[in-house]
């Protein structure tokens, strides 16, 4: 994920249009994406590590009914 990135899909068979942008904020993506679903806590825990050849960025919450909203996202 690119922080900065914008990304504008038009498909031109059907002329539906969405765009998409990735501030750097992994906390809020993962909310934005969770919408309306309950999780804990109430904000991401969110962090970053570093060694001499790798990096990594994270945001975590418990969602109890991800699996229920993986479905309905995956299915249109």
């Amino acid at each position: 994920m690119c922080p900065g990135l914008r990304v504008r899909f038009t498909n031109e068979a059907t002329g539906e249009k969405d765009e998409w942008f990735f501030s750097g904020d992994l906390g809020a993506y993962l909310l934005e994406e969770l919408g309306a679903t309950d999780y804990l806590p109430a904000e991401p825990i969110s962090g970053k590590g570093e060694a001499a050849n790798e990096a990594v960025d994270y945001a975590l919450l418990w969602a109890p009914m991800w699996k229920t909203w993986l479905r309905r996202a995956t299915s249109t």
